[in-house]
């Protein structure tokens, strides 16, 4: 039915003289060749001032790290001490702008961690968030401001 369709619609093309176009697809950069290399996949966020964020753990460096995008520049922005193999998660208050990441530490089991950035230091938000190992990190922020997490329990498999 679809070759029919699509013969039917050449044909009515070639008798009543429509325009085709053939395009290619092809990527195009966008902007300036600005980039941080990880070693394992980071997230990004835009804070309301417009200041573009990524979060992600450097194997290298051993630790998780904050970068901000200001005037064409990365810049490291703060640290969190650990290890992780998943890619952790940051959330970017809209009202506030306020910076929170979630992250999985395995130094301490491979338990969940929420941090808050203050300045240029990240502050543990209490401790371990959970008992055992998690996957699937994601944190976001409502309208009112209130931080909501969510991860996978990888030992009690929900």
């Amino acid at each position: 039915m679809k070759q029919f369709l699509l013969k039917t619609l050449c044909v009515a093309g070639v008798l009543f003289g429509v325009n085709t176009i053939h395009a290619q697809c092809s990527l195009v950069p966008f902007g300036t060749s600005n980039f941080i290399q990880y070693s394992l996949p980071s997230e990004m966020e835009i804070a309301p001032n417009g200041k573009l964020y990524t979060f992600a753990y450097n194997s290298d460096a051993m630790a998780f790290q904050l970068h901000s995008f200001t005037s064409g520049t990365w810049s490291l922005t703060a640290t969190i001490i650990g290890s992780s193999n998943i890619k952790p998660a940051i959330a970017i208050s809209k009202s506030t702008g306020k910076v929170s990441v979630l992250i999985r530490d395995n130094n301490d089991g491979g338990k969940a961690k929420v941090y808050t950035l203050v300045g240029s230091s990240f502050v543990a938000v209490g401790g371990a968030i959970t008992t055992g190992s998690v996957s699937g990190l994601s944190i976001a922020f409502d309208a009112a401001d209130n931080e909501y997490i969510a991860y996978t329990d990888i030992a009690n498999a929900s």
